[in-house]
């Protein structure tokens, strides 16, 4: 593909490449395990990724651990996780909770990106098809020193 980050990009001449292996083999078990790469003129970035979840009844809980090199910069490398929670409280409404890093680091060892991240989400199904889900968001970025708190409502039709 021309790009695994900019969809804009519609150069074919620095290629990049993705792919992704899933295992379903274990009843409410999912391993996901993947990675991008695309070439750039002064860099190869690349970003590799496992992902895992595991259904308990109501409950899903999931984790993630991303590795990224020459991010953004050549020489930048990085570690990110995430960890979620989702729970059906009622056939109607569930909440999900989820915590979240990333760090990247120059190659003198100085923080590029340092953010933590975390999300509550409670959801309400309202019919088969139409279901809402109000998000708060509080991400900390310790790079420039300041915490940005947002809060988003969403519409999710499914037919």
């Amino acid at each position: 593909m021309s790009s695994a980050w900019d969809s804009t990009d519609k150069d074919p001449e620095n290629a990049a490449f993705e792919g992704n292996v899933r295992y379903t083999g274990i009843e409410d078990f999912t391993l996901f395990v993947g990675g991008a790469t695309e070439k750039y003129t002064d860099r190869d970035q690349m970003l590799a990724n496992i992902w895992a979840s595991y259904a308990l009844g109501d409950l899903l809980l999931a984790g993630e651990i991303n590795l990224v090199d020459d991010w953004e910069a050549d020489g930048n490398e990085g570690f990110g996780w995430l960890l979620m929670a989702n729970y059906g409280i009622t056939d109607k409404l569930g909440i999900t909770l989820r915590t979240s890093a990333l760090n990247v680091e120059d190659t003198a060892g100085a923080d590029v990106t340092d953010l933590q991240k975390f999300t509550i989400a409670p959801s309400y199904v309202l019919t088969d098809n139409l279901s809402f889900v109000l998000e708060f968001n509080s991400l900390k970025d310790s790079v420039v020193d300041d915490t940005y708190n947002t809060v988003a409502f969403e519409t999710i039709v499914t037919f």
